[in-house]
């Protein structure tokens, strides 16, 4: 059977106003009212001009063996005009690939790993320093390469289950200049992520299994 083609490409013009206040230490007092420890607040605000975000792909995808194996790959680059690398869309190229069997009627195995690339943040493009310097135009796009197995048991037209298994490789990450940490395991408190100067140099993992059901 001929195989499929799909193309596209997107443009999108985006902009950040950024205006922050954050407590980053409390003034404790002592009993006599004396300043034992000062209080430390940051507000940082920041207009991120509007640049222009770029993207295109294309796919094939084909069906063999009496249409019980489908093959799907293609590739994607995006880009942008703020970040200092961001027009060279040779450093954001991200080959994908799935395979998907037909065991029987209710049954399918199902495999793809690929690559993905993520913008960082618009918070963390538009900060400033003191000196309103936007330091953060060195950011990397944030890399995942992803690999994926699975089964889906389809036992009437209106019922679904699927169970997959996955492994997520990250690089790229942004850590925070100042101690190092990840801005990634930052994200469970009241806070802005990105107010910052940072590195887009961390790694990190993530793996698991997951269990969906749908009933129509």
């Amino acid at each position: 059977m001929a195989g499929k083609l799909a193309y596209g490409a997107s443009t999108q013009l985006a902009e950040c106003d950024n205006n922050t206040f954050a407590v980053i230490q409390k003034e404790i007092r002592d009993s006599s009212n004396n300043i034992i420890q000062p209080g430390v607040n940051q507000n940082p605000s920041s207009l991120l001009d509007p640049f222009v975000r770029l993207g295109a792909f294309v796919q094939v995808s084909k069906r063999a063996m009496n249409d019980r194996l489908g093959i799907s790959g293609g590739v994607r680059t995006d880009m942008n005009t703020f970040t200092t690398n961001g027009m060279n869309g040779l450093q954001t190229l991200s080959p994908r690939i799935s395979f998907s069997y037909v065991l029987s009627d209710m049954w399918t195995a199902n495999a793809s790993t690929g690559i993905y690339f993520k913008l960082p943040v618009y918070t963390l493009l538009g900060y400033t320093d003191i000196n309103n310097v936007l330091v953060n135009k060195n950011a990397k796009y944030t890399r995942s390469t992803h690999y994926t197995t699975g089964f889906e048991f389809l036992p009437n037209d209106g019922l679904r289950f699927t169970v997959e298994g996955f492994y997520k490789q990250y690089a790229n990450v942004a850590l925070a200049a100042r101690d190092g940490i990840s801005l990634a395991n930052l994200g469970t408190d009241f806070t802005v992520l990105g107010n910052e100067a940072v590195n887009t140099n961390g790694k990190g993992k993530a793996y698991g299994i997951e269990f969906f059901h749908r009933k129509n």
